[in-house]
């Protein structure tokens, strides 16, 4: 047991009681044909084998409605316990810890320290036969052992059979990591991987950079640098697995390193693509985070046959941005009569023409196009990001209290996953998150719990800081204003690591890859380059198996002004998604998003 192999004089103790004894009785027995073979090479002794197996019970068999998961047991070290704590920041589930143990506070601060008071339940002993009744009810049992010693690796613990007779399927799983060079050189038979700066044995060998190891933020000067006409960044010096430290790599784009500097931002106060590495080696376009896995698996691979990673399949999540939900209607009186005024300075006669009729209700309000959305992706669940702020230059949805307004919203939400979209004037006034976020609680009458900054405003680490503080845990705001690609090398989700506290949180950020302005607006291309690089964008999220994430906006498919035909770019988006049978991630993977948040 870890209690034992940490403490070198007790387990000396123990080795010289088990030399002793072992070889003594006549009649041995023990619990696993395991340790029996491992006596006998040892101590060339026949151990009978004794299943230390519970009696059989009669489970009463509980309808399971909720996804739940159950460790039952010793909350002692080498349980995996503090991984699976980590771990939960992955999982949209609530985790129930029965029992107690020596590690039970450490646990306990652990749950709080990563803010997990709603996802990890410690609930502490209870009677056997209380258990009983209780074990059938989960979804599925953990079942964690780390193999710090043959009495771990040779474990069969008693919830083992627990989870069986409940008709509770477990996870299990033996691991280990180590700085221990001697027991690493004893695991000749498992993969073994040295992250160090040299190689002592014959293993997987990364050659570390000093990133990981360090605890300050400070710029680095990445040269331009590939490997078999692959970009990678922190090549090593000597040869190792794949020419590269893997993990610094993934680690520097994911943090969003880079982010941190001291630099020059554009006009909204944001960082500027063309500072980033990936821009500066032409590979924004491309999820270059999995393509290095993609390496690095292969290498693994290599050296162990039996090795096997899950296939994930490619998905979609459509998002909208409610900037400006109506270009006339539901205005209050002093912005409709502004307008008026404003467009006969200008002698925008046809344009008041138009603002007077919908006005006046004779004609559709050009941005009102969510019946044509909901009609164009048929039975795609999407989500729509709602400004709830005060009117101001960069807000112009209208009232939170406009009826209508608030209407829509519950319409959308009745099919749709909704998200708050905070303001601009957030990011001077962070108290107005809340303000925000609790005006479209109240209309929706559910927690809101996902988010994608307007403007796309985004300083690290406070912005982040402050949708946590707000119990945000899913963003969408990774991604660029003026280009499109993988702002963080990635098409997959990730959790948010504050470099600031060297901690990671429980925020995960959803990078979307394209959004309909920056091909319009910024780029000024045609209809049909747009839609050329969206299938690029779709078919290589698809070869890495990630999550495609456009953005668009209500008004952008007005088909007005120089938004006319651009429905076209949208639809034929839907027709690719559809022709390769790509899934949606949101009625897949959060078909109860709201209650799962909870």
């Amino acid at each position: 047991m870890k209690e034992v192999i940490t403490r070198s004089s007790i387990k000396r103790i123990w080795m010289k009681v088990e030399r002793f004894a072992v070889p003594k009785f006549k009649n041995g027995y023990t619990v696993s044909y395991s340790i029996a073979e491992e006596f006998k090479k040892r101590y060339t002794v026949d151990y009978v084998v004794i299943r230390n197996v519970p009696n059989k019970k009669a489970f009463h068999q509980s309808s399971i409605n909720t996804k739940n998961i159950l460790y039952q047991g010793a909350v002692n070290e080498a349980r995996g316990l503090e991984q699976l704590v980590v771990a939960m920041k992955e999982i949209d589930s609530t985790l129930y810890i029965y029992g107690n143990g020596n590690l039970y506070n450490k646990i306990k601060r652990l749950i709080k320290r990563n803010q997990l008071e709603q996802k990890i339940l410690l609930r502490g002993m209870i009677l056997p036969e209380t258990l009983d009744e209780i074990t059938s009810q989960f979804y599925i049992g953990i079942n964690l052992v780390e193999a710090n010693g043959l009495n771990q690796t040779y474990s069969l613990a008693n919830k083992f059979f627990d989870y069986i007779q409940a008709g509770v399927p477990q996870f299990g799983i033996a691991y280990q990591t180590t700085t221990n060079k001697k027991e690493f050189l004893e695991r000749k038979e498992e993969v073994r991987i040295i992250y160090d700066e040299e190689k002592f044995c014959e293993a997987v060998f990364i050659r570390s950079h000093t990133l990981l190891f360090e605890d300050d933020i400070k710029e680095i000067d990445l040269q331009e640098e590939k490997i078999n006409n692959q970009f990678v960044l922190f090549k090593s010096e000597m040869r190792d697995a794949i020419g590269f430290d893997v993990f610094a790599a993934v680690f520097y784009l994911l943090s969003r390193y880079e982010e941190y500097y001291d630099l020059p931002k554009d006009k909204f106060d944001n960082y500027e693509y063309k500072n980033s590495v990936l821009h500066n080696h032409k590979t924004l376009d491309i999820p270059v985070v999995e393509q290095w896995l993609e390496l690095f698996k292969k290498y693994l691979s290599k050296q162990n046959s039996l090795l096997q990673f899950k296939q994930h399949k490619a998905s979609y999540i459509l998002s909208f941005d409610i900037d400006v939900a109506y270009a006339y209607q539901n205005r209050s009186l002093k912005r409709v009569v502004g307008g008026f005024i404003k467009k006969l300075f200008k002698l925008q006669f046809k344009e008041f023409a138009g603002q007077l009729l919908t006005v006046l209700h004779f004609k559709k309000d050009m941005y009102d196009t969510f019946d044509y959305i909901q009609s164009t992706i048929k039975n795609k669940q999407a989500i729509f990001f709602f400004n709830m702020g005060k009117f101001s230059a960069f807000d112009k949805n209208p009232s939170y209290k406009n009826k209508k307004f608030r209407n829509q919203i519950q319409l959308i939400y009745k099919k749709n996953i909704v998200g708050l979209h905070p303001s601009y004037q957030c990011n001077s006034n962070k108290k107005l998150i809340a303000t925000e976020k609790k005006r479209l609680e109240e209309i929706i009458k559910e927690p809101i719990k996902i988010s994608r900054q307007h403007y796309l405003k985004l300083k690290f680490p406070e912005t982040y800081q402050s949708l946590i503080q707000n119990k945000i845990n899913k963003d969408f705001t990774i991604g660029y204003h003026d280009t499109f690609g993988f702002r963080a090398g990635t098409c997959k989700p990730f959790l948010f690591f504050n470099l600031e506290k060297n901690a990671i949180t429980n925020l995960r950020l959803y990078p979307f890859a394209i959004m309909e302005g920056t091909l319009n607006d910024v780029l000024k291309l045609s209809i049909n380059e747009a839609k050329k690089i969206i299938l690029d964008l779709i078919l290589i999220t698809e070869k890495y198996q990630g999550i495609f994430i456009p953005l668009w906006h209500n008004s952008t498919l007005s088909d007005a002004e120089h938004w006319k035909g651009w429905h076209t770019v949208f639809e034929n988006m839907l027709d690719v998604i559809d022709e390769r049978n790509i899934e949606n991630y949101l009625e897949t993977k959060w078909k109860n998003i709201y209650t799962s948040f909870l």
